[in-house]
This record gives C-alpha cells, sequence and structure tokens, in this order.
C-alpha cells in the first residue's frame, strides 16, 4: 500500500485498516504511512534554512540567476552571471546532504558579458538547458544544452533564439514545457513579449518560431509550466499601468496563444513571480498556479499573491490576497516545497533590506493563505533562483550576498511540516509500539499553523503561552519566525531624569509607552535602552535628562525624563523634573503628550518639588506615582517621579528626596524612574535606567494534541463546531491543528 486511495472500496466510503504502529501511538492521534508499511505519529515542524555555502569572492552573482533540479543526478544545477569573471554566465552542481549544500567547482557557458542566464532541465532527454543574454557583443539572446555527470557538464552548441535579432535590456525567463521540450520568454522584442519554444536531442538544440504574447514594451517576463503542454506568462510594464497574465499551449513547436487577462493599477508593478508544483513531482492538481507581486501602483514593499487555474488558453484569476510580506525590488524568486498546496516566496524585506527572507504562500481550494516567514540570512540578499530536490523535498537556493562581496551563495530550505503528505487517518485506539491497530482513513488534508512569533534577544522568560523577552541594555530583537498574524505587547521606559542639588527638585520619570497588538516582520529590531540622568553635582550645575529608548520604528520612542531644578527650573523630559526650592521656587518641567506627567513647581525655602510620574502628578516634594505592569507576568511598578527635598518621597523605585542635609536617593536601575533631589550644597540622586520589553504568542497550551477542534473563518479555534466553521481538526502540537479534508 503507497497511498490512500487503495483503502477506498469503488464507490463506497473509506474503510479501516489495521497497520502496524512504529512507535507507541495514542487514540485518536493523526498518523502518517511510512515508505515500510507502518504509520507514526505525525508531526509538525517549523520551517528551516540549513548551512549556507559559498566558493569565495572568486564566484559572484552578478545579475538574474537560475537553478534546476537534474532528477537522474539527483542534484541541482545553479547557473548565475560571474561578476568576477567578465559576468560569465557559469553554472555548478549543488549536492545536498541533510541541511548543508556543496557547490562543486562552477564552470563558464559562454565567455560573453551577460546580464541574465536561467535554466530547466528535460528528463526525457537528460538534458539542461542554459538560457542567457549578451549584454553588449550584439545584445544577443542564446540558448546551450549540457548533459551532466556526477559534478561535469558537456555543452553541445550554442543557438541564436529570438531569430538572432538583438533585444533590449530588460528580463525573461524560461520552463519545461513537454518532454524534449523546454520554453523562453523575453520581455522585449520585436513582437514584444515573446515566447519560443526549444526542442531537444541530446545536447542539440531546434528552435520553433518566437511568437508574441503581448504587445507594448514590457519590462520583467515570467513563466511557468502547470502541466505537460500549457505555460503561463506573467508581464509587467514600464510604460503603463498593468500586469498581465496569458496562458498559451503547444503543439510541436507551435504556440497557441489565449487572450490576455489585466490586473490594473496606478502605476507600474515593480516585482513578480510564479510557479507552480506540476514539475516539481507534484502531478495533481494540473494547471494551478501561485502567483506573487507588486500589485501595479501599490505602495514600496506591498505585496499580493493569487491562485491562477489554467483550462486550455483561459486562465482564472482568483481572489487577490494582500500579504503581510513587504518585498523589495530587487530579484525575487518563487519556489516550490515539500508541500504540494504551497510555494515558498524568496525576497529581500524593504523594511529590513540587508537579508533575505523566505515566506510559504498556501491554498486550499482557490483561496491563498499566508504561512510562516524565515530569514535567509543576513546579509544584503538579493538575485534569487530557486529549485525543488524531489528526493529530500527540500527547497534549494542561489542568491547574492552583498553584504560579503556579492559571492554566490547556496543554502536549503526545509518547509514546515514535511510529513502532512503522508497523513492517512487518525487511530481508532491506542496502539503499542510494534502492535497492529486500527487506523479510521481521513482524505486530504493542510496543516495550519496558528498565530506565533519565534525570536531572540534580551533575556527571555516564558509566562504560561507567552514568551517575555526583558531587554535591560541595548541589543536587538530578532524575529526569527513567524506564522499567521501574531501581534507583540510592548513595554518601552525611557531613562529617568537626575535630580537637582542645593534643595532640588526630584527627576522626572521617563517616557512610558505601553502598546498592544502592535504587528512586526521577521526581521532585526534595534533596541536602545536609556540610560538614567546624572543628578547635580553639589557644587554647581545642573543634572542631566535621561536616556530615549526606543526598539526601531515599531512604537514611538521614550522620551528621557526631565531632570530636577537646582540651579534653575525642571527639565522637560518624558515626565518633567520637580523645580528648586532655595529662592522663589523653580518651576516643573513639562511632559511628553502620552507618556507622563509634569513636574511640580519648588516652593521658596520648602521644598523641592517632585518629578512628574508617569501616571501622575506629584504633590508638594512628592513625585508621581509610576505605572504598574504585569507584561511579565508579575505586576511591577517602575517609571515615578523622584521626591524633591525636604524628603520628598520618590514612586515606582524613584529615589527619596534629602532630609535636610542627608543625601538623596538614586533611583533603582531599569525602572526609568526620577533620582531624589538633594538638600543644602549636596548633589542630586542619579535617574535610573530604562528598561525594554516584548511580550508575544509562542504557543496555545489551550490546544492538546489530538484532541478536535474546529477552525473558524476568522481563524480562531473552537472547541466545539460553530458558524462559519471552516473544518474540524486534530492538534499536532500547541502551535498546529491538522485539518480533515
Amino acid at each position: 500500500m503507497s497511498n490512500l486511495s487503495e483503502l477506498l472500496p469503488a464507490g463506497g466510503a473509506a474503510k479501516e485498516f489495521e497497520p502496524t504502529a512504529s512507535g507507541t501511538l495514542l487514540s485518536g492521534q493523526a498518523v502518517i504511512l511510512n515508505s515500510n508499511g507502518t504509520v507514526s505519529s505525525a508531526t509538525a515542524a517549523a520551517a528551516s534554512m540549513g548551512t549556507s555555502a559559498d566558493l569565495g569572492t572568486s564566484y559572484k552573482a552578478g545579475w538574474e540567476s537560475g537553478a534546476c533540479y537534474h532528477t537522474t543526478n539527483n542534484s541541482t544545477i545553479v547557473a548565475f552571471t560571474n561578476s568576477a569573471n567578465g559576468y560569465y554566465p557559469t553554472t555548478a552542481v549543488c549536492t545536498l546532504s541533510g541541511t548543508t549544500v556543496t557547490m562543486n567547482t562552477p564552470v563558464v557557458i559562454n565567455s560573453n558579458n551577460c546580464i541574465t542566464v536561467k535554466c530547466a532541465y528535460d528528463v526525457t532527454q537528460n538534458t539542461v538547458v542554459f538560457f542567457y543574454k549578451y549584454n553588449g557583443s550584439g545584445n544577443y539572446l542564446k540558448v546551450r544544452a549540457a548533459s551532466v555527470s556526477g559534478t561535469s557538464f558537456t555543452f553541445g552548441s550554442e543557438v541564436s533564439a529570438f531569430a538572432g535579432a538583438a533585444y533590449a535590456t530588460r528580463k525573461g525567463d524560461m520552463c519545461n514545457l513537454d518532454d524534449s521540450k523546454v520554453a523562453i520568454c523575453w520581455g522585449e522584442s520585436n513582437l514584444g513579449p515573446a515566447v519560443q519554444v526549444v526542442s531537444i536531442s541530446g545536447t542539440t538544440l531546434t528552435l520553433g518560431s518566437h511568437q508574441g504574447v503581448s504587445s507594448g514594451s514590457s519590462v520583467t517576463m515570467r513563466m511557468a509550466s502547470g502541466k505537460k503542454g500549457e505555460l503561463l506568462c506573467m508581464i509587467g510594464f514600464h510604460t503603463s499601468n498593468d500586469l498581465q497574465f496569458v496562458a498559451a499551449t503547444v503543439s510541436g513547436t507551435t504556440l497557441t496563444v489565449g487572450t490576455v487577462t489585466t490586473v490594473s493599477g496606478t502605476g507600474t508593478s515593480k516585482r513578480h513571480d510564479l510557479a507552480s508544483g506540476f514539475w516539481n513531482g507534484y502531478a495533481s492538481p494540473e494547471s494551478t498556479y501561485i502567483a506573487a507581486y507588486h500589485p501595479p501602483g501599490g505602495a514600496s514593499g506591498l505585496t499580493a499573491a493569487r491562485l491562477i487555474t489554467v483550462s486550455g488558453t483561459t486562465l482564472t484569476l482568483n481572489t487577490e490576497a494582500t500579504l503581510t510580506v513587504d518585498a523589495e525590488y530587487s530579484d525575487t524568486a518563487m519556489g516550490w516545497s515539500s508541500n504540494g498546496t504551497q510555494a515558498l516566496y524568496y525576497y529581500r524585506p524593504l523594511s529590513a533590506n540587508t537579508r533575505g527572507q523566505v515566506t510559504e504562500i498556501n491554498y486550499a481550494g482557490t483561496t491563498i493563505a499566508e504561512g510562516s516567514t524565515i530569514i535567509v540570512g543576513v546579509g544584503n540578499y538579493s538575485r534569487f533562483a530557486a529549485s525543488y530536490d524531489q528526493v529530500a523535498k527540500k527547497s534549494i537556493i542561489i542568491y547574492k550576498e552583498g553584504s560579503n562581496s556579492d559571492v554566490a551563495g547556496v543554502n536549503v530550505h526545509t518547509a514546515s511540516s514535511t510529513d502532512v503528505e503522508a497523513f492517512v487517518g487518525f487511530t481508532a485506539d491506542a496502539i503499542a509500539s510494534g502492535a497492529s491497530g486500527v487506523v479510521n482513513p481521513e482524505g486530504g488534508v493542510a496543516t495550519i499553523p496558528l498565530s506565533y512569533i519565534a525570536a531572540t534577544g534580551g533575556t527571555i522568560t516564558t509566562d504560561g503561552d507567552y514568551k517575555v523577552h526583558s531587554f535591560t541594555s541595548s541589543g536587538t530583537f530578532q524575529i526569527t519566525t513567524k506564522a499567521g498574524n501574531p501581534t507583540l505587547e510592548i513595554l518601552q521606559i525611557a531613562g529617568g531624569g537626575g535630580g537637582g542639588r542645593r534643595r532640588g527638585g526630584g527627576g522626572g520619570a521617563g517616557g512610558y509607552v505601553n502598546e498592544s497588538g502592535v504587528t512586526a516582520s521577521v526581521a532585526s529590531y534595534a533596541v536602545t535602552v536609556g540610560a538614567g540622568g546624572t543628578g547635580a553635582p553639589e557644587s554647581s550645575g545642573s543634572g542631566t535628562n535621561g536616556g530615549t529608548s526606543s526598539i526601531g520604528s515599531l512604537v514611538t520612542a521614550s522620551v528621557g525624563g526631565g531632570a530636577g531644578g537646582g540651579d534653575s527650573h525642571g527639565a522637560n523630559g518624558g515626565s518633567g523634573g520637580g523645580g528648586q526650592g532655595l529662592t522663589a521656587g523653580g518651576n516643573g518641567g513639562t511632559a511628553t503628550a502620552g507618556q507622563g506627567y509634569a513636574g511640580i513647581t519648588g516652593s521658596n525655602l520648602s521644598y523641592g518639588g517632585g518629578g512628574g510620574g508617569s501616571s501622575a502628578i506629584g504633590g508638594s516634594n512628592n513625585g508621581g506615582q509610576g505605572t504598574a505592569s504585569s507584561i511579565t507576568g508579575s505586576a511591577v511598578t517602575r517609571a515615578g517621579g523622584g521626591g524633591g527635598w525636604d524628603n520628598g518621597a520618590g514612586y515606582g523605585g524613584g529615589g527619596a528626596g534629602s532630609s535636610g542635609g542627608g543625601v538623596a536617593g538614586n533611583a533603582t536601575a531599569n525602572t526609568g524612574s526620577g533620582g531624589g533631589g538633594g538638600g543644602d550644597d549636596l548633589a542630586g540622586g542619579s535617574g535610573g535606567s530604562g528598561i525594554v520589553i516584548v511580550r508575544y504568542k509562542f504557543q496555545d497550551s489551550g490546544l492538546t494534541p489530538n484532541s478536535t477542534y474546529y477552525v473558524q473563518n476568522d481563524g480562531s479555534i473552537a472547541l466545539t463546531a460553530a458558524s462559519p466553521e471552516v473544518k474540524a481538526g486534530k492538534a499536532l502540537s500547541t502551535t498546529s491543528i491538522l485539518l480533515k479534508g
């Protein structure tokens, strides 16, 4: 038995079967069918990247790259224009061991400066075909075939494409098409955007007549095939506000082109790509494509996706889905994953353009759903091309690593929940390892990850289903994985102001910012924790305001607390410093709107004003109250005002004002509270340093693995069926549910 269909009686419903368990299985457990006929527990694994590899600065990725999987050689062929060697189109065999890719010694395809090189593998002829464009030297488009044995290439003769004419610097593509055929396209020819069929016999290539598929001057053309003899083109223009799709079929080397379908906007579409799982080993469903693109005229970084189905030369654009992806304009790439209904979109994010990312794009029926996003690597990645290893069931990519001298790097992506294809059903009862037991079959499935985040940085603690990252000093908060639409809670407090001297006012609390529902991308965010302000020295001069705290641009920066007045008025800040009480009394400083309260004005020879707190203004020489937060799981009060002279109380960790000739109190570190005001000829107390705390959900312990739940249209999970219910399913873990078909 190799698949679920063998369990189904003709014309009837699914029947139970009794396989042997590999490992102990619980009652009602989701199981997968192993290659030896046993069943084992289905698991949900997070997406991950392998170990990046390159061959140093002798091999650099210049312009557009290509990649394809060689089934006979069980290897991935990559191609790139080597900017370290005249931008010559260059190719190499990449082999995979576990999650480590090895790029073997590259060879030159052609000794001309080129701006693009693509490749496709034809299993019938066991041949790789390369498609490249000269940059200068006539601007010709060329194709060349090669056989591959181990890590060696044997090339056939180069052939001119598109009638040997010179073409503008645009972007093209190539794809598998049929037995012994591939197709190539280019965005600018004497026929406008055009396609040409290439017939293969060993390493000998014969080209049919090229045929226009649209009109106008396009800048980027992408193409994929979702069935033998079928292709779908995606065309972006630099002179019109359109993104076009057109399907075609082939007979021999002749194309029959369908009607162009246009997505219009208010400007140009900057980048796009599409893919199908058909040539990646997924024969069904045929004629189904996923496209990701920048909507014409959309805001920078805006990305959308659609499922597209084709019948003959007729295509259907299904509902557009807006993604959280913020792809920059550098070359993106669409690949496929180990899930037959999941594409992988590789890109450089606009919000963090010093790294590469990959986002899973899933479909069910005609609906697109965004999956998890992970970082490919930190290093100004661009010029992506992707292939799919059908044996290892992993995606292999090549890219330009801009922060590492533009070297051509390769890596491997393992998709989340890689074993769902083998899912066969749920156990009727518990089964001991090695024993036989009843399994009730189910139909097709999809694993949906719940909203969760994985991240690094700061001191990490756990509070139930939440992770809490506390930064007591500056650092980096890095989201490494995001699934669904999770949000953050952020508490951000600036450094408290220092206290004033000589009957001084108390320091104001650092600006207090606490926001929930904050959305964030897979990226790194610089965290700055403001230092506490210094107290005024006893001899002369003033104290200092606290330092600003921030976490990227996720929330408004917190302003440092104002220093307490000594020789002058209290300083303005997140919360204002209290005024001095030596002479006629100094005014209290003002606060930043929404972050704190003003300081109190000092009273002549009676007291120094209390510093403003984050939740209230002070009273006479007492500091203002701080704010309690349970973001870490326990209530802690922070960001209180420092007490002014004479004996004013500090709150929330704020320093107390000096009593008579006593010493002023320093604020507690990482509370962002103000320092106390000093007495006669005595220094003020130091303000407390700030803090940044991030809280997010990383699991849902309410989900009990192997229990049944109901997924609603809004993505919420219910214990009982409700309207509108999407599907019922079994929880695999605390972060995903396996849906019954």
